[in-house]
């Protein structure tokens, strides 16, 4: 069961499901609850409701050098990996001729992230769509933006055994696999804050989301995160919920440092999604939006939440 797919959702990272289809309580998976019981609220229940729209991917060509068209984000991709690469020869791999043509780039942190399937793990991908791929670190275009000395010479990765974003160094030592794609660079948010029945909004005029302005801080577990969100009545609307992974992340800017965000007034801190981390379920996905990493920790974590609606 896909789900069923709003026709009027932007057709943007931050609208494409995550793959998660089950739902868990704090330390294991549980069948998903009914609205008004503890744990509702989750990913995959919204995904199910067609909150977002399901990956689409078809495979062009044969032999040894397939192309994998993502059919909702109109990006293609290398269905053949190269491996053990380190940072400064990892563009020059994408510079060469694939299935007979050029125009190859490596991705955004978001691209790589928009081919993570959290609904798997080791690896965190379709391996009928993508096989070969390791659950190992995979480049991507972006520096990171810190300017410390202790972070310059860094750039971003996607790790495939969960799907988590982070930096590390480009030392020659430090060697990771390139996946290349080609297409149009996915945008980031455009924001605007507006004030309804006294109180502040955030609209993404990218994604079609409207985010909650305020937030509330130091939210102690899984179920009490989703349940902060599912009974919130502000600016007159009712139906909030705890964004899922990739909605949280869509709202990052990775070329951005304490926050790595344009979200009017985010705050350097954590945040928590919907998602949980399907290979250990007593974990669930949050962004730090110092830096806007996207990794699971412990669900039982004292962390922050932002409600998301979609307007219908």
């Amino acid at each position: 069961d896909t789900g069923i797919v709003i026709p009027d959702i932007p057709v943007v990272f931050g609208n494409i499901c995550t793959g998660q289809n089950k739902c868990y309580s704090e330390t294991a998976e549980i069948t998903c609850p009914a609205e008004g019981e503890p744990f509702f609220g989750q990913d995959a229940q919204y995904a199910k409701k067609g909150e977002c729209i399901p990956q689409k991917f078809t495979v062009k060509g044969s032999g040894d050098e397939k192309i994998v068209f993502d059919e909702n984000l109109k990006l293609e991709w290398q269905e053949k990996i190269t491996k053990n690469v380190d940072w400064q020869h990892a563009s020059e791999e994408c510079a060469k001729e694939y299935a007979g043509s050029y125009g190859w780039r490596l991705p955004t942190p978001k691209e790589l992230l928009s081919i993570v399937d959290n609904g798997r793990y080791d690896p965190a991908i379709n391996t009928d769509l993508f096989p070969g791929t390791t659950d190992e670190w995979f480049w991507t275009s972006a520096d990171f933006a810190s300017t410390a000395d202790a972070d310059q010479n860094k750039a971003w990765f996607v790790r495939f055994d969960r799907g988590f974003l982070s930096h590390k160094s480009k030392t020659e030592s430090e060697k990771m696999h390139v996946r290349c794609v080609r297409g149009t660079t996915l945008p980031d948010g455009e924001f605007e804050t507006q004030t309804i029945g006294g109180d502040e909004v955030v609209k993404d005029s990218v994604t079609g989301l409207m985010w909650q302005k305020t937030y509330e801080d130091s939210v102690k577990k899984f179920a009490d995160a989703l349940s902060t969100c599912e009974d919130l009545d502000y600016a007159g609307f009712t139906d909030w919920r705890l964004p899922n992974k990739n909605e949280l992340a869509s709202i990052a800017n990775y070329t951005k440092y304490r926050p790595a965000s344009d979200f009017p007034g985010m705050p350097n801190w954590t945040f928590r999604t919907s998602t949980t981390d399907t290979k250990t379920n007593s974990s669930a996905w949050y962004v730090i939006f110092s830096e806007s990493i996207v990794n699971p920790y412990a669900k039982t974590n004292s962390d922050s939440v932002r409600c998301v609606r979609r307007e219908k």
